[in-house]
C-alpha cells in the first residue's frame, strides 16, 4: 500500500481502465492476491499481456510545425497495476543495488537532491575557473534524438547486469522490453494497433535510471580518462574543454565528440548536427577558432546558448539571459493586466499570488549561478523595475507612487535582493552534494558563499541520503489521555527567540515522576519535537523496562516523521533508531495527546521552555538557514528604509517591513486599497500632489485654508479634522495601523480626493 500511496488517485488509465484509486481501496484479500501475481511475474520472468500494451497519447510540444511528427511527446500509458509493481522493484533496487553502487556523479537528473541547478552549476563553474585561470574554453551542448524510443535493448540489458541486478529481474525487465506494444489515440475516437515497439517507453517508472541512466552510465564513465568534463542531465549532454592552448583545447573536443559518436552508435543512438551548440569562451585576445565536426557536419559557434533553462553567453555574465527571462514576465503581466480594470478585477492578494507564486519564480528560477550579476547596478534596477510593474497592477495607484513604499506595503522585499537570497538557499543544498573543496569555488560559487550567514559553517548537516525502514516494533493510536500500567513518557520541544528546549516526564506507579529537560540552540521546532521524542526513548532504556508496556506521549509532527517508512533527515533517524530499539525490548505505544487537555504534557512543555534558557547546538536543517537568511534580508531591507532621502509621507505612516500592516492592507478590496495607498503615499489626489503634478495652481488645504494639503497635514494639524481625528485615533498623535486605515477611508478624505 506504500507503493500505491504514491499515486495521485485520479490519474489517467491504462488499456485495463483501472485508475490508481482503486489500488487504494483494495481489500486484504484482494492484496493478497495482488502479491501472488507479482511474485509469479518476477520469478517466471514474464509480464502479462495486458500490461504490456499501453495507450500512447501525444502532447504537443508547442512547435511551429505542427504536422511535424517530432513536434508531438509520446506518452505511454501503462496499467496501474504494473505501475505498482515497478515501484516496488525500484524500492528493492534502491535498498540493495543502487546503494551500493549508485547511478554516475556527473549525471544530475534521476538522483534524490539533485536538480538542473546542479548541472547547469557544473558547467558553469567549469567554464568560470577555466576563465580564472586564463585559459580557452570550449563548451559543446549536444542533442540526443530519440534517446529514450531508440535506445537498443541489448545495452540496456548489458547495463542491468554490468551493475549487479540480480537476474531475476534482468530477465523480467527484459521479456518486458521484447514483447511491449501500444495503441495510439489519435484522438476523436480514433486509435490504430502498433506492432512491437523499439526502446524504452516514457510513461515506465524503471525507465529513466534502469534503462537510460544505467546505460548513459558508460558514457559519462569514458571521460575519466580524456581530456574534458562532461556533465549529463537525463539524455542532455554538456562538454567542457579548457586549455592555454586553443588548438589543443579544440582537439580535446574533438576527440570528446568523437567519443560521444561512437557511444551513440553502439546504442543506436545519433546527436542532431543542427541543434549542437559550440561556444568558445576566453578573456586572451580572441583567435579565429576552427571547426568542430559532428557526423561529417560543422557545428556551429554561438555567442548564447540555451542548456537547461539557461542561456549561457560566452562571457558568462548572464546579462543575455536575465534580459529574456524579464521579457518573459512582461509578457505574462501584459496579459494579466487585460483582466482587471480601477474598479473591477481579483483581490489585491489573489494578484499578489499570481506574482509570487507564477512570475516571479520563472524569473528566479536558476538564481544561484547568476545571482553575481546582481552586483552591476544596471542589473539591480531592471529586476526591481520588473516588480515595481507588477505591484502597479495590483491595486489603482498613481505610476508616480514610490517603489520603496509599495514593496512595503506589499511584502515584497526588493527582487534583486530575493534572487541574492535564493542563491544561498541553493548553495546550501547543493554545499552538501559537493565533491569539490570548497576552497576551489570560484564565480557564482564564490559570491553565493560570501552570502552565507555566518556561523553556520562547519556544523554538520540535517539533511541525508534517504533511506527507508520497512520494520516497526511499536504500535502508533490516536488521542488517547489514559496512563497504561507499566511506564508512561510525555515529550515536548519549545521554541523562544530563536533557542529550542526539549523536556521529558517519565511516570510509574512505583517511582511516580521523572523529568529531564535540554537546550538545543538554534534547532527548528520539529528537529525539536523529534530530539524530544529520542530522548524519552533513551531515558527509558535507562530504566531497564524490558517487557513492559510503555505509552509515548509525543507531538504529532515527531510521530509522523519518525513512524514512517522514508528517510531523509537524520534527526528523524535518529529517534526512529531509538523508539525502534526500545519497541524491541518493550511493547511501545506512540500516542499523538490533544496536548491542551493533559498535565503530563503541560509539564514536559514548561521543562521545555526552562531547555530554551540554556546552550547547545545541533543538526543544521535547511529551515535554520532559510530563517537566518530571511532576517538578514529583512534587517538589510529595513536599513535601506530608514536611510532613504525620498518618500517623505510613505516614511512617516510606513516604519519598515511588517508582516502584521502588511496582512491588514491585504484584506481590503482592491478599490479601497488603492484608496489606502494614495493616502498612505501621499500620491494621490490631494493639492500638494496635484501641484507637483502641474493639475493645480495652489496647494493650500481646501478645508482649513492653512497649510499645504497632504496625508500628513490631515493627520496631524487640520482642524477642520479634529473630530474626525478623536473619532479613530485613541491617542492623538499617535495612532496605530489599524486606526491609520480606518482614518483614510473615512467618506470625507475619500470625497476630497475625488474632486
Amino acid at each position: 500500500m506504500k507503493a500505491a500511496g504514491r499515486f495521485k488517485p485520479n490519474k489517467a488509465a491504462g488499456l485495463d481502465g483501472l485508475s490508481p484509486i482503486i489500488l487504494k481501496h483494495l481489500t486484504e484479500r484482494a492484496i493478497l492476491l495482488l502479491k501472488r501475481l507479482y511474485t509469479a511475474s518476477i520469478r517466471l520472468g514474464f509480464t502479462p499481456s495486458v500490461w504490456t500494451r499501453a495507450r500512447v497519447s501525444f502532447i504537443p510540444k508547442g512547435r511551429a510545425n505542427a504536422c511535424a511528427p517530432n513536434a508531438f511527446r509520446p506518452i505511454c500509458l501503462t496499467s496501474w497495476l504494473y505501475k505498482c509493481l515497478e515501484l516496488l522493484t525500484i524500492f528493492f533496487l534502491e535498498d540493495t543495488v543502487m546503494a551500493a553502487n549508485p547511478l554516475h556523479k556527473h549525471q544530475f537528473a534521476f538522483r534524490k537532491g539533485k536538480s538542473t541547478e546542479d548541472a547547469a552549476s557544473r558547467v558553469v563553474g567549469l567554464i568560470e575557473r577555466g576563465l580564472q585561470n586564463k585559459q580557452y574554453v570550449v563548451t559543446v551542448l549536444l542533442d540526443c534524438v530519440g534517446a529514450f524510443s531508440h535506445l537498443a535493448e541489448t545495452k540496456i540489458i548489458e547495463a542491468l547486469d554490468r551493475r549487479g541486478v540480480p537476474g531475476m529481474l534482468v530477465r523480467w525487465m527484459e521479456q518486458y522490453l521484447k514483447e511491449r506494444t501500444a495503441v495510439a489515440d489519435l484522438g476523436e475516437g480514433r486509435a490504430i494497433e502498433v506492432g512491437r515497439l523499439p526502446g524504452t517507453n516514457q510513461g515506465a517508472l524503471l525507465a529513466p535510471v534502469y534503462n537510460w541512466g544505467l546505460s548513459f552510465d558508460s558514457l559519462l564513465e569514458k571521460f575519466t580518462t580524456l581530456g574534458g568534463a562532461i556533465s549529463g542531465f537525463a539524455d542532455d549532454v554538456a562538454i567542457v574543454v579548457t586549455s592555454i592552448c586553443l588548438d589543443t583545447a579544440l582537439q580535446v573536443a574533438q576527440q570528446c565528440i568523437d567519443e560521444c559518436i561512437n557511444w551513440g552508435r553502439e546504442h543506436k543512438l545519433e546527436f542532431c548536427p543542427t541543434k549542437t551548440v559550440a561556444l568558445l569562451s576566453t578573456r586572451k585576445r580572441l583567435q579565429p577558432p576552427g571547426n568542430l565536426f559532428l557526423n561529417g557536419e560543422v557545428i556551429k559557434w554561438s555567442e548564447n546558448a540555451k542548456y537547461l533553462g539557461f542561456h549561457l553567453d560566452k562571457h558568462v555574465n548572464f546579462h543575455f539571459h536575465i534580459e529574456q527571462k524579464i521579457a518573459s514576465a512582461k509578457g505574462l503581466l501584459a496579459r494579466s493586466r487585460s483582466m482587471i480594470a480601477n474598479r473591477f478585477g481579483p483581490r489585491p492578494r489573489m494578484y499578489r499570488w499570481l506574482w509570487t507564486a507564477i512570475i516571479r519564480p520563472m524569473v528566479t528560477y536558476g538564481s544561484f549561478i547568476w545571482a553575481k550579476a546582481t552586483k552591476n547596478k544596471r542589473i539591480q534596477e531592471k529586476l526591481d523595475r520588473l516588480q515595481y510593474l507588477a505591484m502597479l497592477q495590483m491595486a489603482p495607484v498613481r505610476r508616480s507612487t514610490p517603489r520603496a513604499a509599495l514593496e512595503i506595503i506589499y511584502d515584497l522585499m526588493p527582487l534583486h535582493m530575493f534572487v541574492n537570497v535564493c542563491a544561498v538557499k541553493t548553495w546550501h543544498k547543493i554545499k552538501r552534494n559537493e565533491d569539490e573543496r570548497l576552497r576551489g569555488a570560484s564565480g557564482h560559487r564564490a559570491f553565493a558563499n560570501q552570502l552565507y550567514p555566518a556561523g553556520y559553517e562547519g556544523r554538520k548537516r540535517e539533511e541525508c541520503d534517504q533511506i527507508r525502514i520497512w520494520t516497526k516494533s511499536f504500535q502508533l493510536t490516536g488521542e488517547k489521555e489514559n496512563i497504561f500500567s507499566g511506564w508512561t513518557a510525555w515529550a515536548a520541544a519549545a521554541r523562544i527567540k530563536g533557542k529550542a528546549g526539549i523536556g521529558v516526564i517519565l511516570y510509574n506507579e512505583q517511582i511516580k515522576l521523572r523529568s529531564y529537560y535540554k537546550c538545543l540552540g538554534a534547532a527548528s521546532l520539529w528537529q525539536a519535537e523529534c530530539a524530544a521524542l529520542q530522548l524519552a526513548a533513551e531515558r527509558l532504556m535507562e530504566e531497564e523496562c524490558a517487557g513492559n508496556h510503555i505509552t509515548i506521549h509525543a507531538p504529532g509532527t515527531a510521530i509522523s516523521r519518525t513512524g514512517g517508512v522514508e528517510f531523509s533527515q537524520q534527526s528523524c533517524i535518529n529517534a526512529r533508531a531509538s523508539i525502534q530499539e526500545l519497541g524491541y525490548r518493550s511493547f511501545l505505544t506512540l500516542t499523538n495527546i490533544r496536548k491542551s487537555s493533559c498535565p503530563g504534557y503541560e509539564q514536559a512543555k514548561a521543562l521545555a521552555i526552562q531547555g530554551t534558557a540554556g546552550n547547545g547546538t545541533y543538526l543544521l536543517a535547511k529551515d535554520s538557514i532559510h530563517e537566518s537568511l530571511q532576517k538578514l534580508a529583512y534587517d538589510t531591507w529595513y536599513k535601506r528604509w530608514s536611510k532613504l532621502a525620498t518618500c517623505r509621507q510613505s516614511r512617516f505612516f510606513l516604519t519598515g517591513p511588517n508582516i502584521r500592516s502588511h496582512k491588514l492592507l491585504m484584506q481590503l478590496d482592491r478599490e479601497r486599497l488603492g484608496y489606502t495607498i494614495r493616502f498612505l503615499t501621499g500620491h494621490g489626489r490631494f493639492r500638494r500632489m496635484a501641484k507637483i503634478c502641474g493639475e493645480t495652481e495652489s496647494s493650500i488645504c481646501r478645508l482649513c485654508g492653512s497649510g499645504e494639503e497632504d496625508p500628513i497635514h490631515f493627520s496631524t494639524d487640520c482642524s477642520e479634522l479634529l473630530n474626525l481625528r478623536k473619532e479613530c485615533f485613541e491617542i492623538e498623535g499617535n495612532p496605530t495601523f489599524e486606526e491609520i486605515i480606518l482614518f483614510a477611508g473615512s467618506a470625507i478624505l475619500q470625497e476630497l480626493e475625488s474632486q
